[in-house]
């Protein structure tokens, strides 16, 4: 299915109950070889077999580590055992494909689907990060699709742990996603400590690549340059919680989740042009008016035919038939189809509207 420079994941079955899964085997490609006839995998030097050893056994406590979660957005494993010469991990088999998949094949991603992913990998993160873990490679590329909907945070191969003072427990050095990764982890000691805000900056270069359909810039070019501009159809709301999220020092990013998340309160979709997305999970899915605006502007209506009303008695007309037409419900207008779903149609006839937005809860 893959291959990176510490492992490939294969496809397999599990016959005893009949169901796909997703097999990742340690292989250093830098220093092992696999021999054709047997599948056997050796180290080629010996003054690699420590080097091989020590992150064999950190292969090994992932697995573990992601066995011990248990959190609906990150994936789950089956198995763990040794073989032909190295390690295997067994893990559900999640055939949605990536994000960064689904980018490159049907471009940027309307905002408010954008979000919702957002939400859910933001989810997952505050999960390890109450375990005192940092994913350290949150990427398009490590975040699968269960049923087109919900995300699935996998690949925890350079994760560390940190101990209850914050200290790192593990001393393997840090692996790099050029675009994703900001510029603490291009240091040697730059992720000894634990901080949430390292993660972060991965979730909002996510974010920024789900938007505009292209990798961000490396670390040190949003250092020197900052972000380059985003496209128009991008609302402030969301630019801001990007670059907030994105800031080149750790100590100007928002420290937590909970912090990130205060960035995305403010309802992104009252900000958004166009009202497209995903179905919602719940279909309880409703387009209202924004009614503060429409009773103000109503109050205003109200005096303008008063002042007209007068004008017109004082000119002797005997009656001035005004129809009031201001509509302050809430009207359900939307028409499902297939995966993607679109404002059909709204019931409202009036002079007070302002606007309509989509609430997805």
């Amino acid at each position: 299915m893959g291959q990176g420079g510490f492992g490939i994941t294969y496809q397999g079955l599990q016959v005893g109950l009949n169901r796909k899964v997703a097999i990742k085997e340690f292989y250093m490609r830098e220093f092992c070889n696999r021999d054709a006839s047997n599948s056997q995998v050796s180290i080629g030097s010996e003054g690699s077999r420590e080097k091989v050893e020590a992150y064999k056994k950190k292969f090994l406590k992932e697995a573990q580590t992601i066995a011990g979660l248990d959190n609906p957005h990150i994936v789950r494993i089956h198995d763990i055992f040794e073989e032909n010469g190295t390690a295997y991990y067994v893990m559900e088999y999640i055939d949605g494909g990536s994000l960064s998949d689904k980018v490159k094949a049907t471009g940027p991603m309307r905002e408010v689907q954008a979000l919702g992913y957002v939400r859910q990998i933001a989810d997952a993160l505050e999960y390890i990060h109450d375990h005192k873990i940092l994913h350290l490679d949150v990427k398009p590329a490590n975040i699968l699709l269960r049923n087109d909907r919900e995300i699935v945070l996998i690949d925890f191969g350079v994760s560390k742990h940190y101990d209850e003072a914050g200290g790192q427990t593990s001393s393997t050095p840090v692996g790099i996603s050029k675009g994703y990764a900001p510029i603490e982890q291009y240091r040697g000691d730059g992720v000894s400590r634990f901080s949430p805000s390292t993660d972060i900056y991965s979730l909002g270069a996510t974010f920024y690549f789900l938007l505009t359909g292209k990798c961000p810039p490396e670390a040190t070019e949003v250092y020197d340059d900052g972000l380059p501009a985003l496209p128009l159809s991008v609302s402030d709301l969301a630019m801001k919680t990007i670059e907030g999220a994105m800031q080149p020092r750790q100590k100007d990013r928002p420290q937590n989740i909970r912090e990130f998340r205060n960035l995305l309160d403010n309802d992104i979709s009252k900000d958004i042009p166009c009202v497209y997305g995903p179905p919602p999970i719940n279909e309880d899915t409703f387009i209202r008016e924004d009614l503060a605006k429409s009773k103000k502007r109503k109050s205003w209506t109200m005096s303008i035919l008063g002042a007209l009303l007068g004008l017109a008695l004082a000119w002797g007309i005997k009656s001035l038939i005004v129809r009031d037409k201001t509509v302050d419900k809430i009207y359900p207008a939307v028409d499902y189809s297939d995966d993607d779903w679109v404002i059909d149609s709204v019931a409202v006839d009036s002079v007070a509207v302002d606007s309509v937005a989509v609430y997805d809860y």
